[in-house]
């Protein structure tokens, strides 16, 4: 063993391997953003007493398409892949003297770490806060048995993460140290502690999660040769993370859903198809695919989540099918390039800020069968200058139409009078500059 890990070292600094990206732990702390405020209701944000560390997604790097995609625990190395010891990362004293904590990436070169079970002939115990916060490269890494205790936000923002390991060795999880880990949809338990999903408890490990298991042999997730990772419960096939590298991708005709965040952060991403086998789109599945040009939705999908195409920044046009029954909040905030969308007439209600900063959207006509139209809806869509609204709708949230400096008119099918009744039951502020047309 000493031999390979001296011939390993030797080649590594021969061959000069690439450096892999990640933020440092000390740097996090003064990145913060309304990007995560903005993708859900505080259900998904712990609160800010339960830790002294503030979550954010501004600090993923413009680049950054995938963190960690699985988190295995070993006492040895990796017999399959041969892996060595990641002896390059920050490791730091414990106050024990008797034993070392992984404190961060420190100057290891490679996007496979593996923790070290040993560290200058002492045990390494603990991998410390924010070891691993909001990291960019990492495709794997394998924690030792020695390991007894998980830092605060040690993995938090790892948001390519879907699947993990927790030894029998390890007896505590810090706060919000697996929080943003979006893609976290399994959980091998081998410790005492009770993790359950869904929860919050032990730092947002089974937040995400579909299953907790104790056994790897359970596993319900596959990853093919294109680079789909998918989880299969025995109902539906779930699209859980692409981990390829094309521009251009087909989703297989085998999946149903797409998870929440499937897409999150893959910003080279152009175009998409996706198949007639999908039924659902979830939350933030696109979330930030800023070079998305071209997105096919086929007529079997019903369901798109808040948060769908938020800051889809290149979607030039939408057309939604028909069983889509409602445009979750926040769908298309942000989609600056989107100039066109239909909307079918299935859909019964437009969420809170659904088009909110859609700028190069010029007109919209929003069917009868919509009854309701959010809070800030289309607030900022400064190239809007006609919106056709139905008599159907009986509620519009506050300030829909905030900033929208270029409307002119607005069609409603129905009379002065319902009009009427509609402003003053939602306190619709209109621009005196627009004009309302009655079709009735």
């Amino acid at each position: 063993m000493k031999k390979r890990i001296i011939i390993s070292l030797f080649a590594a600094a021969t061959l000069g391997l690439f450096l892999v990206s990640c933020n440092n732990q000390n740097n996090s702390s003064s990145n913060s953003g309304s990007t995560q405020s903005d993708i859900s209701s505080s259900s998904n944000t712990p609160s800010s007493s339960s830790s002294s560390i503030t979550p954010s997604t501004s600090s993923r790097s413009n680049n950054e398409d995938i963190c960690i995609t699985r988190v295995t625990t070993d006492d040895k190395v990796d017999e399959e892949t041969e892996k060595e010891p990641s002896y390059k990362l920050q490791f730091e004293l414990n106050s024990d003297n008797q034993s070392y904590s992984v404190t961060g990436i420190g100057e290891e070169t490679s996007n496979e770490i593996v923790i070290p079970s040993m560290y200058n002939n002492l045990p390494v115990t603990s991998i410390g806060n924010r070891a691993f916060y909001y990291c960019t490269s990492l495709t794997s890494i394998i924690i030792p048995a020695s390991v007894t205790s998980i830092g605060e936000g040690a993995f938090a923002g790892c948001s390519s993460l879907t699947s993990i390991t927790i030894p029998n060795s390890v007896t505590t999880i810090g706060n919000i140290a697996f929080y943003a880990c979006y893609r976290l949809v399994e959980v091998i338990n081998k410790s005492s502690l009770n993790i359950t999903k869904g929860s919050k408890d032990y730092g947002y490990i089974g937040y995400y999660a579909k299953q907790v298991i104790t056994d790897e042999s359970e596993s319900k997730l596959t990853t093919d040769t294109n680079g789909f990772v998918t989880y299969n419960d025995g109902i539906d096939i779930w699209l859980v993370n692409y981990i390829g590298n094309n521009t251009e991708i087909t989703i297989p005709n085998n999946v149903t859903k797409i998870n929440d965040y499937a897409f999150y952060g893959c910003n080279a991403l152009t175009n998409i198809t996706i198949p007639n086998s999908v039924t659902s789109i979830g939350e933030a599945a696109f979330y930030n695919c800023a070079s998305l040009t071209n997105i096919t939705i086929p007529a079997s999908v019903t369901i798109i989540g808040r948060s769908a195409f938020y800051n889809c920044a290149s979607i030039k046009g939408v057309t939604l099918p028909n069983g889509v029954t409602s445009i979750g909040d926040y769908a298309f905030l942000g989609c600056t390039s989107l100039t066109s969308i239909t909307i079918p007439s299935s859909v019964t209600s437009i969420g809170n800020r659904a088009f909110n900063r859609c700028t190069s959207l010029t007109s919209i006509t929003i069917p009868s069968s919509v009854t309701s139209i959010g809070t800030d809806a289309f607030s900022f869509c400064r190239s809007l200058t006609s919106i056709t609204i139905p008599n159907s709708v009986t509620t519009i949230g506050n300030i829909a139409f905030y900033e929208c400096t270029s409307l002119t008119d607005i069609y409603f099918t129905g009379t002065e009078q319902q009009w009427n009744t509609l402003i003053n039951n939602t306190n619709l502020e209109i621009d005196s500059k627009v004009t309302i047309h009655f079709q009735n």
